[in-house]
């Protein structure tokens, strides 16, 4: 009898095992579809994030590349109207330094006469007549 009871127990426990394990796999399905669609969310906001962040680059991209031709275009203008002025503006600046140096040594701007006349070079000593 006792083995009858053992054997009696173990079904018993069997079948208990069986219910809980039946009652579990539906919850056990329901937390796989539950990850799996976790799972699938994530990659799906993962690739809307990727989407988003490269059309902030490609605007930031853009932004640069047109403030950069900008510069550079404003760049060019100021050079080509510099070119221009340049030759004026320098030789302006060499008329203004040969003017000043000519004030700083006293003379006048090309006051330069012949050759031998008065003002120029060192003058002779007259001889004394003895």
């Amino acid at each position: 009898m006792a083995s009858m009871q053992k054997s009696h127990e173990e079904r018993a426990q069997s079948a208990a095992q069986k219910a809980a394990d039946e009652l579990h796999a539906p919850r056990r399905d329901q937390v796989r579809e539950e990850a799996r669609g976790a799972a699938e969310a994530a990659m799906g906001k993962a690739g809307e994030t990727k989407d988003v962040a490269a059309v902030r680059a490609r605007g930031a991209m853009d932004a640069a590349a047109d403030k950069a031709r900008g510069v550079r275009d404003a760049a060019a203008d100021r050079t080509t109207d510099n070119k221009a002025g340049d030759a004026e503006s320098e030789e302006e600046d060499v008329m203004l330094r040969v003017k000043a140096v000519d004030q700083m040594t006293g003379q006048a701007f090309n006051d330069v006469g012949k050759m031998g006349e008065e003002g120029t070079g060192v003058p002779r000593r007259r001889r004394s007549s003895s």
